[in-house]
């Protein structure tokens, strides 16, 4: 799913796990507020990059020397999410010779924030044997983003998995960015578009913990700041549902998009994800 969810038929006081299946564009299901929102796999991206025959700039992803730097759990989590969706990404097409670093780092930070349940060591090794299986990784690793999400939010950990999720987020939408930059293909604008929507759902997935620390608020704050840029953009759309269908393995896109004008808006909105994203990896 690619657009946001509301449906009111669907009322908590709570967060609670609206039943999902597990899939290898695995949605994140949520209510809060009275309104169910979703949030699709961050390795969706990589299928659509994939789709459009664009290889991996593997100088984009976050450095494994990082890590060492990630000494809270926010920033643990939301790097989780980041290395995730960089996994994928490098693996596109080919095996990448740092695959076993990255699955490594995404081991040690699952059990820094006390996910070792998740991350066993059963599915270290089977992440390093899909490694040469692009596709079956892909699949792979959406479903352990969603078994994590399903995971924090039974044992009280909703925060946490807010913040992997926002993560691979930030990484997704970054590189989207980032490759538009670079080739201005503009059969990314329609996907690039629907982060609008996306962005939404992952702002009011955070928006419980708002004011319970000054890390969460300004990570917030960025947030609406991006989510702002997006409203000024004149986007004209072409919308057909379903935005994509798979047929015998192949996905088709339906959708279009054009900016009028300049696009010079798209510049604000570019600096404001590299400036995220720069802050929450450094």
């Amino acid at each position: 799913m690619l657009l946001s969810c509301n449906n009111e038929k669907n009322k908590t006081k709570d967060y609670k796990e609206i039943d999902s299946s597990y899939s290898d564009t695995a949605d994140f299901k949520t209510a809060y507020s009275n309104s169910v929102f979703c949030i699709p796999s961050p390795q969706l991206t990589n299928m659509y990059f994939k789709h459009l025959g664009i290889y991996p700039d593997r100088t984009l992803v976050n450095s494994l020397t990082n890590t060492e730097k990630y000494t809270t759990s926010t920033k643990k989590a939301i790097n989780l999410g980041i290395f995730g969706v960089d996994l994928g990404y490098m693996n596109m097409f080919t095996v990448s010779e740092s695959t076993n670093d990255y699955i490594a780092a995404i081991s040690q930070l699952s059990n820094d924030i006390g996910l070792g349940l998740i991350f066993t060591r059963e599915v270290y090794d089977k992440v390093m044997s899909l490694k040469s299986n692009q596709d079956s990784l892909a699949q792979y690793l959406s479903m352990l983003f969603a078994k994590t999400d399903l995971y924090l939010k039974n044992n009280s950990q909703e925060q946490i998995s807010a913040f992997v999720i926002t993560g691979g987020w930030i990484e997704s939408f970054y590189l989207l960015c980032s490759i538009y930059s670079q080739t201005r293909n503009k059969d990314i604008l329609p996907f690039l578009y629907q982060q609008k929507f996306v962005l939404d759902n992952i702002i009011k997935n955070l928006s419980p913990y708002y004011k319970k620390t000054q890390e969460m608020e300004s990570l917030i704050n960025d947030l609406v700041e991006i989510a702002y840029e997006f409203d000024i953009l004149d986007f004209r759309y072409s919308y057909e549902q379903p935005f994509f269908t798979i047929n015998s393995g192949v996905m088709v896109f339906k959708n279009s998009c054009i900016i009028n004008g300049s696009e010079s808006g798209l510049s604000n909105l570019f600096k404001k994800i590299d400036d995220l994203r720069f802050k929450i990896t450094s």
